[in-house]
């Protein structure tokens, strides 16, 4: 029996993705239990990843996925318009400071929503 290297992957690679795929490809890192990039590498190179789950499941999962999306998104937003209020003066220091604190609140808690 031949004794078989593993491959050693010693480049690094920088990947810029929107919310949608990130949500996705953690999905996937869950589900199957892979590091985000065993699953990158494994669509590269063609390999089946499978995720078994019952079709209802599925399908409330995503439109779950999809929601928690949609309010990320949101959350995007409006940290992106209290940013050019703070820049334009519209909005004291401490306002600016106690409606970024619940952004980030909000921010966390989705988070840990998705890692459920």
């Amino acid at each position: 029996m031949a004794n078989v290297k593993p491959i050693k992957y010693d480049k690094v690679l920088t990947l810029k993705v929107d919310d949608e795929i990130l949500t996705k490809i953690d999905f996937i890192a869950k589900e199957t239990g892979k590091k985000r990039s065993e699953i990158i590498r494994d669509f590269i190179t063609k390999k089946d990843i499978k995720i078994t789950t019952n079709n209802s499941t599925k399908r409330d999962d995503k439109k779950l996925l999809y929601e928690l999306n949609k309010i990320g998104n949101n959350i995007n937003q409006i940290a992106y318009i209290l940013n050019v209020a703070n820049n334009q003066d519209f909005l004291d220091d401490v306002d600016y400071k106690n409606i970024l604190e619940q952004l980030q609140l909000l921010n966390i808690q989705l988070k840990q929503t998705l890692q459920l």
